[in-house]
């Protein structure tokens, strides 16, 4: 099984110019059975309206989710979930906001899929940019993720590097994909740090992670392949 995480950058490539269709062709091209999308925006006027969710799903033949952290621009912005199987009962936690310097709201969902025959639960999150949002977004992911049982998944752009301790928490729960790696995923057209991740729990065996060139949006992809242990 294939997954991803993926900053579309709500759908500007790395110049900033809107083309949705750049982060869609990218998704098609890898083929992921789930993709976790960030910055997405729905109906916002700066994107002329765009339900990105919705177009990127539909275009793709794929089932979609939106989960809405904040109002933005006349619409919504947040966190999209891809999915090629059917997606279950979904649900979704506000990661606490007590830095007054960042205003973007943030959150952390739970979308459940069958893969390869077995259920699993995807979790998808964009964490925030300070060291108090940081905080409470670990605080609730370990929360949550301590209450797993079954097969997980945890994916997303954190803005941390590895070796942030923050990082080491989230790994007392659930595996980071790439350990040992850098898998450089922004600036996409200069790539000098990882700040998207791929989690998974000890159900999973990792056959390899990569990332993908482009410039679609200011990130790259990170992709997992996965087989069940």
């Amino acid at each position: 099984m294939l997954v991803m995480t993926y900053n579309i950058q709500s759908g500007r490539d790395i110049a900033r110019r809107l083309d949705l269709s750049g982060s869609e062709n990218v998704i098609r091209s890898l083929k992921p059975d789930v993709c976790v999308l960030n910055e997405v925006r729905m109906r916002t006027r700066d994107t002329g309206f765009q339900e990105q969710a919705r177009l990127l799903g539909e275009n793709l033949g794929m089932d979609w989710r939106f989960f809405k952290a904040m109002d933005y621009d006349g619409g919504d912005y947040g966190v999209g979930f891809l999915s090629r199987p059917a997606i279950g009962e979904t649900k979704y936690w506000v990661v606490p906001q007590t830095d007054t310097l960042y205003s973007e709201n943030r959150i952390i969902f739970r979308c459940p899929v069958v893969l390869d025959g077995r259920p699993v639960a995807v979790y998808g999150t964009h964490f925030g940019l300070s060291d108090t949002d940081l905080d409470n977004a670990t605080d609730l992911a370990e929360r949550i993720l301590s209450e797993e049982t079954g097969p997980a998944l945890f994916m997303g752009d954190l803005n941390m590097r590895p070796d942030d301790k923050r990082i080491a928490r989230l790994c007392a729960h659930i595996a980071n994909t790439a350990p040992g790696e850098p898998f450089f995923s922004f600036p996409s057209d200069a790539p000098d740090r990882k700040i998207d991740y791929i989690f998974a729990s000890r159900h999973f065996r990792l056959v390899r992670t990569f990332t993908h060139p482009t410039q679609a949006s200011d990130h790259l992809p990170l992709l997992a392949e996965l087989t069940w242990a």
